[in-house]
């Protein structure tokens, strides 16, 4: 699995959220809806970001629940979404190539395999879990898509 190590600059997103459970079988099904929800919502209020398309799934864990975002980046704001912040810091990116179907298992081999093999020190109290980033390289089922997903690094020494 490609990963590398990147400083992102703070940058606002604007989406709708929701909960998931323990479940990442259910969270699956949550989160397609929940998708599927989002771009309707964004077709709805003719907000289509055009050929240079960039959006957003953002986990997030606040006290022991945790929220899924689905998201656009805008520099104006748009009254009909959450606004929410990506804040500056180190983060890894990695790299899944593949269907979206097996997204969960690229997300359980960084949590379970790479950061610990690798030696990555994350903060587990984090609020921000990681982010998913798609942009033109991804395809839903084509097994060429590709998603960055983004895990903040804790970086205190």
């Amino acid at each position: 699995m490609k990963y590398e190590s990147v400083k992102i600059n703070d940058f606002s997103v604007y989406g709708i959220t929701a909960e998931l459970t323990t479940s990442q079988t259910e969270n699956s099904k949550i989160i397609s809806r929940h998708w599927r929800k989002f771009n309707r919502h964004l077709r709805n209020k003719n907000l289509w970001q055009g050929k240079g398309w960039v959006k957003y799934g953002i986990t997030k864990k606040v006290e022991d629940k945790y929220f899924y975002m689905a998201a656009i980046e805008s520099n104006v704001t748009i009254a009909s979404l959450e606004i929410d912040t990506i804040n500056t810091g180190e983060f890894i990116r990695f790299q899944h190539v593949g269907s979206l179907e097996r997204i969960k298992l690229t997300i359980s081999d960084i949590y379970r395999n790479v950061i610990p093999v690798q030696g990555i020190k994350i903060n587990s109290n984090r609020a921000l879990v990681h982010y998913e980033r798609y942009d033109y390289r991804f395809n839903w089922n084509d097994q060429n898509s590709i998603i960055d997903i983004y895990v903040p690094v804790d970086n205190r020494k």
